[in-house]
């Protein structure tokens, strides 16, 4: 056993709860996907405007040519980011004493997915840096890229919109870990995680709705009204496989105001209810 190793010794540390990917779960997640992947898209407009001192961010794969060459490029952009993005958690499960494994899977044939496992048990602070390491590590080298080569900045996209819906589940993980106790173990279970605290814990809440879902909720409002006012949010789909996008700065902010405020206010009523 690895000095980093955690052996679980039932008269310490019991059993406190399970997430499971349940049905609901995976249906959940693949709807946080979608404004995942608007938000890092627009990230990366903001960023392009910052680095380049224009205000609108184009992308643009040309279908009239070649649609084979498109399909790869993107296909070869998503997978690598796809891969690289379980590497980087393997990589820090090493870092903290564990031997990952790899796989890919289909949960409950909704959400396809790659994973990195490992049969050793982190301390929770540990699981978290393995949760959120890929979408630090992966944003911030797009982001190097983009300003170190602005003006091709439209093949970062691929990389941290999947980065970022493959995040996704990896971010849930993280704020329901930092509810829990900081002294708390986490066994990963490829779809799932186990929790393991002292005697005197309560079982913690692993509930899949929350302000998380009401924010997103409010999110989606706002992009909608922003789309239907058509004021600053624009977009073209040109040709078959050719796609041409453009996402002014102010697309990000309101859309995240406007889940703010709807969270909050749902919350509010929650505690008038309760």
């Amino acid at each position: 056993m690895r000095k980093n190793d955690l052996a679980i010794d039932p008269g310490d540390y019991k059993e406190i709860g399970k997430l499971v990917m349940t049905k609901e779960l995976a249906i959940k997640w693949t709807a946080l996907m979608i404004p995942t992947l608007i938000v890092f898209i627009s990230l990366t407009g903001l960023l392009f405007a910052v680095f380049t001192g224009k205000n609108e961010f184009g992308v643009t794969y040309n279908a009239s040519h070649n649609y084979v060459q498109n399909i790869l490029q993107l296909s070869f952009l998503a997978i690598s980011t796809i891969i690289f993005h379980e590497f980087i958690h393997g990589a820090f499960m090493s870092k903290y004493g564990g031997k990952p494994r790899y796989g890919m899977g289909i949960a409950h044939w909704i959400v396809p997915f790659a994973y990195a496992t490992t049969d050793a048990t982190f301390r929770r602070n540990q699981y978290i840096a393995i949760a959120i390491s890929p979408l630090f590590v992966i944003t911030f080298a797009g982001i190097f890229f983009i300003a170190a080569s602005p003006d091709f900045n439209h093949w970062m996209v691929i990389p941290l919109a999947f980065n970022s819906a493959g995040a996704v589940g990896d971010l849930w993980m993280t704020f329901l870990l930092l509810r829990m106790p900081e002294h708390v173990l986490v066994k990963d279970n490829i779809t799932g995680l186990t929790f393991y605290g002292k005697p005197s814990d309560e079982q913690p809440d692993i509930s899949s709705g929350g302000l998380i879902l009401d924010f997103v909720k409010g999110f989606t409002i706002g992009l909608t009204i922003s789309i239907l006012l058509n004021s600053i949010y624009q977009s073209e789909i040109t040709g078959f496989f050719g796609l041409s996008l453009s996402f002014p700065p102010l697309l990000l902010p309101v859309s995240v105001a406007a889940g703010l405020i709807y969270a909050v206010i749902k919350y509010i009523k929650k505690q008038k209810k309760e």
